[in-house]
């Protein structure tokens, strides 16, 4: 699928999409079961084998205790980190 008909699915804008796939945005709660739902896969999963790439980042968006938005926001600070460290 494009990120054009993701979106659609979805209801966001292509953009969005573009974010999730670069993890620097990651998917709402409402969006995450529409992605799941298109995909026909359960949310968890799609977080656990997809939208993570190693424990710390899934340790991160499994923690009950964070808020989404903390959430999307702690895993932006941890990716721009590595990222600047592996440069």
């Amino acid at each position: 699928m494009t990120q054009q008909q993701v979106a659609a699915e979805v209801g966001v804008h292509q953009t969005r999409v573009s974010h999730w796939e670069r993890g620097s945005r990651f998917p709402n709660p409402e969006q995450l079961e529409a992605l799941a739902s298109l995909f026909g896969v359960k949310a968890e999963t799609l977080v656990a084998e997809h939208l993570v790439d190693n424990d710390v980042e899934r340790a991160l968006m499994n923690d009950p205790l964070l808020r989404n938005d903390d959430k999307q926001a702690l895993m932006t600070l941890y990716r721009t980190a590595t990222r600047a460290t592996a440069l």
